[in-house]
């Protein structure tokens, strides 16, 4: 008897590794991987023809088909992770209809930028550490104390300078790990100390390719 799942695998398997060995420039397979699937195709069809046919489907043959199947569709699922979450790398609909490459679907499409800036505030100030807080500049909603909706981070860049230096444009300021929440701890080194941090938020959506106005310099004094 032979496994449908077993027979589904061997018909796309000979037709995916003959697609990603075609399109491996442009869907940035390595020459490893090239190697790689090519010797698993080798190792494949003489354990399948020996596995498909009854006269010579045995115990082993049955095992060792088994062990093959359970590589070579780990292996396949990798590549098609890597191809799917590639920057680099633009799917077209043959790539993922060949290679069964599911694609999620954004449930709610764009989500448009937040139209209003944050405000930042200082909460609390200790050595070495500041406690800001962040609110919008929305009218009603300045004090909900929670991220507005379709709001996933607050991005930031700041710029830390001398106590007596005028605030700098906010092009020269410098990139800032964004945070998930409206209050958080911003931590400075002990070189800092005596200096003045400058620092710019915005508002993100969730796929990070949309941002709100920035919000005005919030600007205090390390301890």
């Amino acid at each position: 008897m032979i496994s449908q799942r077993f027979n589904n695998f061997n018909t796309w398997f000979s037709v995916a590794i003959a697609y990603l060995i075609l399109n491996a420039v442009r869907l940035r397979i390595s020459t490893g991987q090239i190697t790689a699937l090519n010797a698993m195709e080798e190792a494949w069809v003489p354990k399948w023809t020996k596995y498909s046919h009854i006269a010579t489907q045995t115990h082993g043959s049955i095992q060792d088909i088994n062990d093959l199947y359970d590589a070579d569709h780990n292996y396949m699922e990798r590549v098609k992770m890597q191809l799917k979450h590639d920057m680099n790398v633009e799917l077209s609909g043959d790539d993922t209809t060949v290679l069964e490459i599911h694609i999620d679907a954004d449930p709610r499409g764009e989500i448009p930028a937040y139209p209003f800036a944050p405000h930042g505030e200082v909460m609390r100030s200790s050595h070495l550490i500041n406690s800001i807080a962040i609110s919008s500049t929305e009218e009603g909603h300045e004090n909900d104390g929670k991220k507005p909706v379709d709001v996933a981070r607050i991005g930031m860049k700041r710029l830390i300078i001398n106590q007596d230096a005028p605030i700098p444009p906010t092009s020269t300021f410098l990139p800032h790990p964004a945070t998930s929440t409206v209050d958080f701890d911003m931590s400075f080194s002990a070189d800092d100390v005596g200096k003045k941090c400058c620092v710019v938020f915005w508002f993100e959506n969730p796929k990070g390719d949309n941002r709100s106005p920035e919000s005005l310099v919030l600007y205090f004094t390390i301890i």
